[in-house]
């Protein structure tokens, strides 16, 4: 095949037989095939002598980069040889043809190891990678390379462009995807420059021409020894024209069967004379069938051998792209499983869509490809929460290691002190420099080389994940420096200088420690809780005392967990010892390991409260404070299982504290033993009380847990303001993970209050933090809150809220979820006036023997199911539900409870005179409740229009309309406009294809036979309607008449349009 024994034998000897005799060229291609041709399958040709010319003209295996024998099919799982030519197959010796060892499904990981040794793994010598990554938001530049072939091809018209990227813009894989496109019309042919390669003269070359050497006896013989110089089988050509000349020359002949395309990957790492012959050929190209890319560094010095062609520059992936390529990396990535350095894993996972994941790691890549799908695909793999935690694989330090290598060691300090940096501020990292004997002029190479951008007086890395790089990329000693300059130069900002001083400590230090620990509070109000997670935990690292250093763990796992990094949070949970003989340290443990679990719906949450009680009632006389705290965990519990006795005891616990009177957690202890015993009165004192704990999460210690309050059905207006408060607090703060506790209750009063499109917006940020973080309670009651809104929007997206929330919480100690997904599904077949599809949903919350029975929410359920019941003429189940639900004490002070259960009354009320009164007062309790007061005034609307008051019943069915619109409420809105047009107010528009007759009908008349065209009976008619069946016999006698039909079987085979 080779043409000379010598390096045959040497393949098929072993890499060492005959290497003394060759040439360095020669012994590098002898190890690289010996390798190569033992570790494939190399099958002989087949019968018929099926045979690809492009295999010929580019033998797939005689490449010197193992990436080639990726283009092999697949046949039952295994991978297959490539297609040998017979002529070919004959040139290899006997002891060549053999089946490899090793099974052909097996080769993959041999060929990683051949990449490690020879070089880069996304070579382009050979087909693309086996694991290439996806290729997004190139399709502007394969358009402009598709119309560059088209012309070569066409026309004969050849050419050559250099195009231009910074490092991981995706060049090579660029070039992959253009050699793959280009493969049925072209003979495409690949080289790529490589360090260890850059000393031996046309290395380069060698790799580009060795797939046409078969050409060589159509050429002078001049030119034929000259080109066996470049091959390594004759002494190097010496002429520097020569050999450009001569490869000039191959190129027209092999032309001449197809063009060719001509890809040079890492051009700034070719050997000089590689590069030089290869620049002569592409300035000769015009009238050849011959395209040639070049693909390099920018910001690089430019050879001068490319100056003066055409050149485009790879810009960044825009944004979106960037998130494209994330998610398209996450799909395939498997979790907590090894992911392989520069390409996607193999077996696929549900796809992973986390908005605030991906933006972060599309933050961190500033477009760029391969700092995206390392990232996306570390991330993806598991056992890491935040993309700044993720040291730099080994692909990304060969990547970019480079490039600072090349930088002078001064540079590379300064460059060292700004990733160091907790700021982008450039005049402390040029104060922290001068420190070490650094001045401003060091950072210009770094400028030149685009690494790092100064605008003002911030200095950032470009890309920013390249921060990240230097950082890891230092010694520990080297840190060390950087971060006692950075102290020295932060003096005048405590907060600063205590996140210095802890990075910069060698041993443990107990007043070092201390000192770091007093600056966390500031840390965390002024950069965030992640900074003030850094602070502690350095902290802990440097005390020795057992109890110290299980304090600072403590509030370490604390600040991780409400940053939102759950992973970090449980390792550090794991190290805290157990504090015996500190009732305080062990309450406060209690406390954090019972949020995360009653958070996280771990198993056993149902009967932490009793540890919490437990721990409270130890603390309560020393640590009043901490015993509150650990009280309303206990009592955030005991209202999702729907425990009356525990809130009861949790009231009383709160109220025997050694605290004010006053005292947000005393009042609220109050409320809680009115809510055990089904008292909803005096709703001002709770908002008031739920502002006060509010304030105390932003007043109080610096990392501990805040004194969140559970939402409770009497909270209004002022509970609702502060909770908003709170929230945007906790966005300032970066306190991800405890913003979910404050989110939930705002949803439900955004919801209460008719908020409906900031209470999804609300929503869809907190589930999509509360599953990253791994919050499975709180996704739950986030889904049930939406789902309840949905159900009176689109009662398909509610199913599916319903199931998700389901899945998510665990029937036992969350029954309040439960319960709120039955009222959403029962709700949402009453939006449809289905009232049997309804009352079992319904039953389940109310039914105390079921799994989803919750006390509380039985009764602010009851005015639906009461509506249920008379739909479906069942009233004294509807009487006897208003009469259990006289056990709940009301007042004025919380009217949205107030109108609902007014609005049921009227329901059943005896005399027409007593139901208008009772819905007056519920329209004017539920003024701040829009959905409430929409069904109020539709509720009069319809009692008016049937007494005749015609007038008055368009006022509030007006009234309806407009609140149902304002909440795209739609199946609601439906109701009211239906019984608007009823009322004579709008008169049905006429559709393409409705009968002439059918425009004569009444609105009622239209209703009535579209539901009778849907083949719904008579008695299903009037419950929709709210009319009664001997009505709607009446009216279907009218329908017929004036369609000239005799029976509904004849109004269901009309294909009758009716428009509403």
């Amino acid at each position: 095949m080779f043409g000379t024994p010598p390096l045959v034998d040497c393949v098929a000897a072993g890499p060492g037989a005959y290497l003394p005799e060759l040439t360095p060229l020669a012994k590098t291609i002898s190890t690289r095939l010996f390798t190569c041709a033992t570790d494939l399958e190399i099958f002989p040709p087949s019968p018929t002598g099926a045979f690809r010319a492009e295999h010929e003209a580019t033998p797939t295996w005689a490449h010197a980069e193992p990436a080639a024998y990726s283009a092999g099919p697949r046949r039952g799982g295994r991978r297959a040889a490539p297609y040998i030519s017979t002529r070919v197959w004959q040139t290899i010796p006997e002891r060549v043809r053999v089946k490899s060892k090793f099974p052909s499904n097996q080769w993959d990981d041999r060929l990683d190891g051949v990449h490690a040794a020879v070089g880069r793994a996304d070579s382009l010598l050979g087909a693309p990678s086996l694991h290439a990554p996806p290729l997004v938001g190139r399709d502007a530049e394969l358009r402009s390379v598709d119309r560059f072939l088209d012309r070569t091809a066409a026309h004969d018209r050849g050419g050559s462009v250099v195009m231009a990227g910074a490092p991981g813009s995706g060049k090579t894989r660029l070039l992959e995807e253009i050699g793959r496109r280009a493969q049925p019309f072209f003979t495409v042919l690949r080289c790529s420059g490589t360090p260890a390669e850059r000393t031996i003269p046309f290395a380069g070359l060698h790799q580009l021409l060795f797939p046409l050497r078969h050409h060589l006896d159509r050429l002078p013989g001049t030119q034929v020894a000259l080109l066996n110089g470049v091959f390594g089988l004759s002494e190097p050509p010496r002429g520097r024209l020569s050999a450009p000349c001569a490869a000039l020359a191959l190129l027209v002949l092999a032309a001449e069967r197809s063009p060719l395309l001509l890809l040079v990957d890492d051009a700034h790492r070719l050997d000089e004379a590689s590069l030089d012959a290869l620049a002569f050929v592409s300035r000769r190209l015009r009238n050849l069938p011959v395209a040639m890319m070049f693909a390099t560094r920018e910001h690089e010095p430019r050879s001068p051998h490319l100056h003066g062609l055409p050149e485009a520059r790879l810009e960044p992936l825009s944004p979106t792209d960037t998130r494209l390529l994330i998610a398209r990396v996450t799909a395939a990535a498997p979790r907590n499983a090894p992911v392989p350095c520069g390409g996607v894993p193999p077996r696929p996972r549900p796809p992973f869509h986390d908005r605030p994941w991906i933006d972060r790691i599309a933050q961190e890549s500033a477009g760029n490809p391969l700092i995206a799908i390392e990232l996306a695909a570390a991330l993806g793999a598991g056992g890491r929460d935040d993309a700044s935690e993720i040291p730099p694989s080994p692909r990304l330090r060969a990547t970019f290691g480079d490039l600072l290598s090349e930088l002078p060691e001064p540079t590379r300090w300064l460059l060292l002190i700004a990733a160091a940096n907790d700021k982008d501020d450039l005049g402390t990292t040029l104060s922290a420099a001068s420190t070490l004997g650094l001045g401003t002029g060091e950072l210009a190479p770094a400028e030149r080389s685009m690494l790092a951008t100064v605008d003002g007086d911030e200095l950032s890395f470009q890309p920013p994940f390249l921060r990240t790089v230097v950082y890891r990329n230092a010694t520990v000693a080297e840190r060390k420096t950087a971060h006692g300059a950075l102290a020295e130069a932060t003096a005048a900002s405590p907060h600063r200088r205590v996140h210095h001083l802890a990075s910069a400590a060698h041993e443990p230090d107990e007043a070092v420690a201390q000192q770091i620990s007093e600056g966390a509070g500031h840390a965390r109000q002024v950069d965030g809780m992640v900074s003030a997670l850094h602070v502690v935990e350095r902290a802990a690292t440097l005390s020795r005392d057992p109890a110290t250093r299980s304090r600072f763990l403590i509030d370490a796992a604390s600040c991780a967990w409400q940053a939102g990094l759950p992973l970090r949070a449980r390792a550090l949970e794991r190290q805290i010892a157990h504090p015996a003989g500190d009732p305080r340290l062990l309450a406060t443990a209690r406390l954090l390991r019972g949020t995360i679990a009653h958070a996280e719906a771990a198993a056993g949450t149902g009967a932490g409260h009793r540890v919490l009680l437990a721990s409270a009632l130890e603390t309560a006389r020393a640590e009043p404070v901490l015993s509150a705290r650990l009280l309303l965990t206990a009592a955030r519990t005991a209202l999702d299982a729907g425990h009356r006795g525990h809130l009861a005891e949790i009231g009383g616990r709160l109220l025997d504290l050694a605290l004010d009177a006053g005292h947000p957690a005393k009042r609220f202890g109050a409320a809680l033993r009115r809510i055990a015993d089904r008292d909803l009165r005096h709703a001002g004192d709770v908002d008031a009380m739920a502002a006060g704990l509010l304030r105390l999460t932003a007043t109080g210690e610096p990392v501990a847990w805040p004194a969140m309050p559970p939402h409770v059905p009497t909270m209004g207006a002022g509970a609702r303001d502060a909770f908003a408060q709170t929230v945007r607090e906790l966005r300032a703060q970066g306190a991800t993970g405890t913003l979910p506790l404050a989110a939930v209750p705002l949803i439900a009063l955004d919801h209460l209050a008719g908020r409906w499109d900031e209470a999804a917006a609300l929503g869809a940020e907190v589930l999509a933090l509360a599953e990253q973080t791994g919050q499975r309670a709180m996704t739950a009651r986030v889904r049930v809150m939406l789902a309840l809104a949905a159900a009176a929007r689109d009662p398909g997206g509610c199913r599916d809220l319903v199931e998700g929330a389901l899945r998510s919480s665990a029937s036992g100690h969350d029954r309040a979820a439960h319960a709120m997904a039955h009222w959403a599904l029962g709700r949402s077949a009453l939006s449809a006036r289905d009232p049997s599809a309804a009352i079992p949903h319904y039953a389940r919350i109310t039914s105390p023997d079921d799994g989803a029975h919750h006390y509380l929410t039985a009764f602010l359920a009851c005015p639906d199911l009461v509506e249920c019941h008379v739909m479906a003429g069942q009233l004294t189940e509807a009487r006897a539900l208003l009469e259990s639900a006289e056990e709940w004490r009301l007042d004025d002070s919380a009217p949205h409870l107030l109108g609902p259960m007014l609005r049921a009354r009227s329901l059943v009320a005896s005399r027409a005179e007593e139901a208008e009164r009772l819905l007056d007062e519920a329209i004017l309790r539920s003024r701040e409740c829009p959905f409430e007061r929409g069904r109020a005034e539709l509720q009069l609307g319809k009692l008016l229009r049937r007494q005749r008051r015609i007038k008055d019943a368009r006022r509030h069915l007006h009234a309806a309309v407009a609140a149902f619109t304002a909440l795209r409420a739609e199946p609601w809105l439906d109701q009211a406009s239906a019984e608007l047009r009823a009322a004579g107010y709008a008169r049905p528009s006429t559709g393409e294809g409705l009968p002439g007759a059918a425009t004569r009908l009444t609105p009622q008349e239209l209703r009535i036979a579209r539901f009778a065209s849907e083949g719904l009976t008579n008695p299903e008619i009037a419950l929709r309607l709210s009319i009664s069946s001997s009505t709607v016999r009446y009216h279907l006698s009218k329908i017929f008449q004036k369609l000239d039909i005799t029976s509904r079987r004849q109004l269901l085979r009309s294909n009758l349009v009716l428009v509403e």
